[in-house]
């Protein structure tokens, strides 16, 4: 999200096929197969980006990572403390 780019998925470097009893264009989604900019929606401030892993043994895990507030931070100048 630093980068504000999606890096391909790792299933994406085996065969490069789907289940094609998943209509991906239907639910909106796609499979990252290369580096692909990423940016919120406008009218939104900030990213929202979900994360899944599929483990061999059958454990599941998912994540929903949210960006920073694009807002600057104040800078405060000079001494220490």
């Amino acid at each position: 999200m630093y980068y504000r780019a999606a890096l391909p998925t790792v299933a994406a470097g085996g065969s490069g096929t789907t289940n094609p009893h998943i209509d991906l264009d239907h639910l909106g989604l796609s499979i990252v197969r290369e580096v692909t900019p990423l940016a919120p929606p406008p009218g939104v401030d900030r990213l929202l980006c979900g994360v899944n892993s599929f483990g061999i043994g059958g454990s599941n895990a998912f994540a929903l990572l949210a960006g920073a507030d694009i807002a600057p931070y104040a800078v405060h100048g000079g001494g220490a403390g």
